[in-house]
């Protein structure tokens, strides 16, 4: 694309309008990136956690029951 533009405009503007639009392009596919990002599902497994709690609880009551495993 840079040489097409090279043959109406001087090379440095060429470059120029091309490095603008590759930026444009990025920045929009970023947003674009990071709103999807942010729709998906929570980041954090809740069943993994509410395991992990449940877990917590159990080793916590057998604690104070004072029963061993």
């Amino acid at each position: 694309m840079v040489v097409l533009l090279d043959l109406v405009w001087p090379l440095w503007l060429a470059v120029l309008v091309v490095l603008v639009l590759v930026f444009a392009v990025a920045a929009v596919l970023a947003l674009l990136g990071r709103r999807r990002l942010r729709a998906a599902t929570p980041l954090v497994p809740q069943e993994a956690v509410s395991g992990v709690a449940a877990d917590v609880d159990a080793v916590k009551t057998a604690v104070r029951e004072g029963r061993s495993s």
